[in-house]
């Protein structure tokens, strides 16, 4: 069920649940609209703007559309769609600032610091995995 919808310059209106709502509202998803998607890309090309928030809206938007599909061809349940869509969502949670130009010396230094790892923690150890537990038996991002 829509609870809300978010209005995106590329896709337009996406239709967000309750769940996934309490997700974008929380401050560390909230964090994202802060990253650029393309880094310092903006500084030579103005408009390379995009965050890493209105990014995962996309993506979960797209993933929305493929998973409608695959529901209709019997080959994934709405449940599966459910768990597709919050992936989608929180993809990118453990985004660095200024996105991959920071990542990159911080690889250097440090090897467990790719975002996908430092999402992960950020989904098990911080709030937002308060708000997973309470929907799911078990954290989504403990397959990870």
């Amino acid at each position: 069920m829509i609870a809300k919808e978010i209005y995106d310059n590329v896709y337009g209106f996406i239709g967000v649940n309750q769940l996934e709502l309490e997700i974008i509202d929380h401050p560390l998803f909230q964090r994202l609209k802060n990253i650029k998607q393309l880094g310092m890309a903006y500084t030579v090309f103005p408009g390379a703007v995009h965050t890493r928030f209105s990014h995962s809206l996309g993506v979960m938007y797209l993933v929305n559309k493929i998973g409608t599909k695959l529901i209709d061809d019997s080959l994934i349940t709405e449940d599966d769609l459910s768990k597709l869509r919050l992936a989608a969502l929180l993809h990118d949670i453990g985004h660095y600032p200024l996105s991959h130009t920071i990542e990159t010396p911080m690889l250097k230094k440090y090897d467990d610091s790719h975002h996908e790892i430092l999402g992960k923690i950020v989904l098990n150890n911080f709030s937002i995995s308060d708000i997973l537990n309470s929907n799911y038996d078990s954290n989504p991002s403990s397959s990870l």
